[in-house]
């Protein structure tokens, strides 16, 4: 009886639990877009990244839930926007879960809600500083 009860206790606990929240690390990160450089703010963090050539960056903030929100802004794109987010028609959002030296998210174009396995994918590994 006793060992039934700490069980459930056990698997609530489980169930009910706040993901651990994993920080972006300060320095470069490796992509499967290319590098970005980020640096940890309060509450989330900013990077810089190259597309095209041209500067682009992003912001996140911490969901509360283990996750990030993030906005990235570049100055070219393969979609426009209609409406513009840092004077730029080419922007999106994504979610980011860091795992370590790891992260993964899913993106997509202007205010489109992020759907994870509908959206494009990104991952990057940190190499340092």
């Amino acid at each position: 009886m006793i060992t039934r009860v700490v069980f459930k206790l056990f698997v609530l606990a489980v169930l009910f639990a706040t993901p651990a929240l994993a920080e972006p690390q300060t320095g470069r990160w490796e992509t499967n877009y290319g590098p970005i450089e980020m640096t940890e703010k309060a509450g989330g963090f900013i990077g810089t990244y190259a597309y095209k050539n041209r500067p682009a960056h992003l912001a996140g903030k911490h969901n509360g839930d283990g996750t990030y929100r993030i906005i990235w802004v570049q100055e070219i794109s393969e979609v426009e926007c209609e409406e513009l987010v840092q004077d730029s028609p080419y922007w999106g959002r994504a979610k980011f879960v860091f795992d370590g030296d790891k992260f993964i998210a899913h993106w997509n174009y202007c205010d489109r809600r992020i759907r994870n396995k509908r959206d494009f994918r990104w991952t990057g590994q940190f190499i340092g500083n």
